[in-house]
């Protein structure tokens, strides 16, 4: 009898199901192209499927502006309800930085979540499920000029452009 035909790692396929290709600027630039599109597509995919709402009523007064301000700054009155873009669960429902008041963060899937910020009292507690268009708090009035209610959107931790997922107005 042969070794071989007792040693079992030897009926172990070794090498990868997948083709092989030597390494290359093309092979790379081909492989950051298919990366880039399945991002894109994923994002168009939710964007399409999860039919946000705006939160409030009112006009922006501050838009996205990326790595400087992560989300729209939206102009209300206080006491206006805000309500959650789309469903999701409560992942957060308290105090937020001092100057952000009340802040209510809600994760939609994996990928997506939104904040609200400048909220005077949540109608919503942690761990609660919430519906599209359901009231999640009211404006919070603000000293140091109109109210207004902050809201960003988050796709895997990062921040982007809310109004690029609202509906136009």
């Amino acid at each position: 009898m042969r070794l071989t035909e007792l040693d079992p790692m030897d009926k172990l396929k070794r090498e990868p199901k997948g083709g092989k290709h030597a390494y290359s600027m093309e092979a790379l630039a081909q492989l950051q192209k298919i990366e880039q599109v399945t991002y894109a597509d994923a994002k168009l995919k939710l964007r399409a499927t999860a039919h946000w709402l705006w939160p409030l009523s009112g006009a922006v007064n501050v838009p996205f502006i990326a790595g400087i301000f992560n989300g729209v700054d939206i102009a209300g009155k206080a006491g206006d309800s805000i309500v959650a873009v789309s469903d999701g669960r409560v992942i957060y429902a308290g105090p937020g930085i001092h100057a952000f008041g009340k802040l209510i963060i809600i994760r939609h899937s994996p990928d997506y979540v939104s904040v609200y910020a400048h909220a005077s009292e949540a109608l919503i507690a942690e761990g609660q499920n919430v519906t599209r268009g359901e009231k999640i708090a009211k404006l919070s009035s603000s000293n140091a000029g109109p109210s207004k209610l902050h809201f960003e959107i988050h796709f895997q931790g990062e921040p982007v452009d809310p109004q690029k997922y609202l509906p136009p107005r």
